[in-house]
């Protein structure tokens, strides 16, 4: 499971884009579900073809602490679930997850401000970038030691803090740039 907290700086359009993504995810997943469609040619042949199912294809839609979670899903399993806050996008594949990242409790979590180690990474990077990203691997650390499948990992992050890259999109090309900071 994975869930992604990005900020925006204004609802409506990040609603529309989120909803937009919630589509397309519900297309591309009908194909993994797919039904037989059976086409008569013109010579009176019957020809059989693989066609997506969009009737397998749920939208769900419910109400937690005052916001409203967004799930497509295919037969109960694919699924990507969005919410959009005043002032974040979260997505993820559990209404779980989003759940728990809805709820008070991890609020301080998510919040990025305030951060010492984010802050840090990005103070040595270009502050005039295209796309960010950051990794806290103290949070995930805690969630590979609860999941046994993942624990060989274990060793490569325990001096890790925090990791952090910037990318600059050019007409020739893409240049990226990061940090790593050890405990």
């Amino acid at each position: 499971n994975i869930t992604l907290v990005l900020g925006h700086e204004d609802r409506e359009v990040a609603s529309v884009r989120m909803e937009k993504m919630a589509e397309g995810f519900g297309s591309l997943a009908a194909n993994f579900d797919p039904k037989v469609n059976v086409v008569t040619l013109a010579d009176g042949t019957e020809s059989r073809e693989l066609v997506p199912d969009e009737s397998k294809v749920d939208h769900e839609q419910a109400e937690f602490e005052g916001e409203t979670i967004n799930c497509t899903g295919v037969g109960g399993e694919a699924s990507f679930c969005y919410t959009v806050t005043e002032d974040v996008i979260l997505m993820s594949n559990s209404k779980n997850l989003m759940e728990e990242s809805l709820s008070s409790k991890m609020d301080a979590r998510l919040s990025l401000e305030g951060n010492a180690s984010f802050e840090k990474s990005f103070d040595e990077l270009s502050k005039v970038t295209d796309e960010m990203t950051f990794v806290n691997f103290e949070m995930l650390t805690s969630n590979l030691q609860a999941n046994p499948q993942l624990q060989f990992i274990l060793p490569l992050t325990e001096n890790l803090d925090s990791a952090a890259w910037v990318k600059h999109y050019f007409e020739d090309g893409v240049s990226v740039e990061g940090v790593v900071l050890f405990d």
